[in-house]
């Protein structure tokens, strides 16, 4: 199985996203490469507020 970050299709962005959320907290991140790897964006953000998992 491979893992880490593939290189997409000519002519398309990639986008990878994460989040984790521990005792009220909430940090969530995402980031859009092209099809060399360059990162073109990246975002990321962090809040205290409990939420439901449902």
């Amino acid at each position: 199985m491979c893992k880490g970050w593939m290189k997409p299709p000519k002519d398309f962005i990639k986008i990878n996203e994460d989040a984790a959320v521990l005792n009220g907290c909430v940090g969530y991140g995402a980031i859009a490469r092209d099809a060399d790897g360059f990162v073109l964006a990246g975002c990321y953000g962090f809040t205290n507020k409990a939420i439901n998992a449902v």
